[in-house]
């Protein structure tokens, strides 16, 4: 595969199905009106169920996440640095192709689909390297409206139950579907 356009069309059908995928497991949370969320049986089955299937989808986001992954790494000609990783990122390092993108939480989401993707296929590890812990370090921190810090335990690698953050880091992407991933591919590349 020379181009990415060429990878895009024969990577296509299996990230459509990833999507159908992931959509399946969403369905479960999905089916409950909004008027039961949090309130009635109905909710509280369906979020047990979602959160015993969640790890299965997350396994599901991981393999998208690669996708993306190795279409950056063998199409991406970037190599500058924003200033504010320049003490993450070497100057020899993969990760400066990844500086790419639409910022999401001030990082840009090239760095997170490379951080993501890391995370999703290393989660067995004691502690994720450099830097992808960083990385994540970023994302979790947040501000609240009243200006109280906090970590969105979504993106904590220290919050002890979380093991695969792929689903989160597909869901901060705003990749629910195969056009939205298909959509920032062309534009993180072309």
């Amino acid at each position: 595969m020379d181009t990415l356009e060429e990878y895009l069309q024969q990577t296509e059908t299996a990230a459509q199905i990833l999507f159908e995928g992931i959509d399946k497991y969403l369905e479960t949370i999905k089916s409950v009106p909004l008027s039961d969320v949090g309130t009635t049986a109905k909710w509280s089955a369906a979020q047990k169920q979602f959160i015993y299937e969640s790890f299965a989808m997350a396994t599901l986001c991981g393999a998208v996440l690669q996708l993306a992954y190795m279409a950056i790494k063998q199409y991406s000609n970037n190599s500058s640095v924003p200033d504010r990783f320049n003490a993450l990122i070497n100057r020899g390092s993969l990760a400066k192709k990844f500086c790419i993108g639409r910022e999401k939480h001030s990082v840009p989401i090239g760095l997170i689909i490379y951080a993501g993707r890391n995370q999703a296929a290393h989660y067995d590890d004691i502690e994720l390297r450099e830097p992808n812990k960083s990385i994540f370090e970023k994302l979790c921190k947040r501000t609240s409206k009243g200006g109280r810090e906090f970590r969105d335990p979504a993106l904590d690698l220290n919050n002890g139950s979380t093991i695969n953050f792929a689903g989160n880091i597909t869901y901060i992407l705003d990749w629910r579907d195969y056009d939205a991933y298909q959509q920032d591919m062309r534009n993180l590349l072309c």
